[in-house]
């Protein structure tokens, strides 16, 4: 079940009542939904002084919205205070925590289920069309560059990690190479 989540005006009015508690001015900070967050629950951005939620997983478990925002809230005041230097868990975001009758536990115990996002794996089938020389990886070569004839024009396919995969780019890097024979002939 899923229910409504508070806009991001009603978040912020939620998070001052916190830094009202805890007597710190906080000056421009910000907290958004980011829909592409998976299992986290919320994440604070020190340097921009911002905080995302995921709607998904907040959306299930409503009751745990305000724990998460003030959880991430006392990681921007920590930083404010103390630097980067401050124990992310440490004593000081424990009393934070403490004084907003928040839980003190560093990490969410919530279902995640269905919102992990499923891994594929891939083969890449590296070809240099200069010299005809192929491989295949099983991750993408972001120097792009021939191990026989250097930087040069090399195009890269991609099948799902499997045996008929693997047979299907080991195909086509034939058919490259009889290609090439003959262009030659």
């Amino acid at each position: 079940m899923t229910s409504r989540l508070p806009d991001c005006d009603e978040l912020r009015a939620l998070g001052q009542r916190s830094l009202d508690t805890w007597d710190e001015p906080l000056l421009d900070w910000s907290v958004v939904y980011n829909q592409r967050m998976r299992t986290r629950a919320g994440v604070a951005w020190f340097r921009s002084l911002r905080i995302e939620l995921n709607p998904r997983l907040l959306a299930r478990h409503p009751e745990k919205l305000e724990n998460t925002l003030v959880h991430e809230l006392a990681h921007l005041v920590i930083y404010q205070r103390e630097g980067k230097g401050a124990a992310p868990h440490g004593e000081s975001w424990c009393r934070l925590m403490d004084l907003a009758n928040c839980s003190t536990e560093p990490t969410h115990q919530m279902d995640v289920g269905g919102l992990r996002q499923r891994r594929r794996s891939y083969y890449y089938l590296h070809l240099c069309a200069d010299c005809s020389t192929w491989w295949v990886a099983r991750k993408l070569r972001r120097d792009l560059v021939c191990e026989r004839c250097g930087p040069g024009s090399v195009r890269v396919y991609r099948a799902n990690r499997s045996r008929s995969g693997l047979r299907g780019l080991k195909g086509m890097a034939k058919q490259h190479e009889q290609a090439a024979a003959n262009a030659e002939a």
